[in-house]
């Protein structure tokens, strides 16, 4: 996290299927810069945009995500996608969370 509360570095340590893979490399691509309620936007977002099939829902929440369109038809397949999307939004949120706590006990 930069003093912005913006993420800064990230790094990632992938074990998943292919959906899996494909939603952590789209995650990596664009969260430099995002702030952890831009994450949680976006996991809000992707997980509805799943739910929802027959929706109209727009892709336009992150970069890239149209190209699960085809697995939202199929609900067993959701969690690999969202993994990676929940993984980093409570990763940022604990990242945020220490930080704040450092800085409580510092002064």
């Amino acid at each position: 996290m930069n003093a912005e509360s913006r993420v800064d570095q990230v790094a990632l340590t992938v074990s998943a299927c292919a959906l899996g893979q494909a939603s952590a490399a789209l995650m990596y691509a664009h969260v430099g810069g995002c702030s952890v309620e831009e994450l949680q936007t976006a996991t809000d977002s992707l997980r509805h945009y799943l739910a929802h099939p027959d929706a109209d829902s727009a892709a336009d929440f992150w970069p890239g995500i149209d190209v699960f369109a085809a697995a939202r038809d199929y609900p067993a397949r959701h969690p690999s996608i969202m993994l990676a999307f929940e993984a980093v939004t409570e990763a940022v949120q604990r990242a945020l969370s220490d930080t704040t706590q450092q800085q409580a006990r510092a002064s």
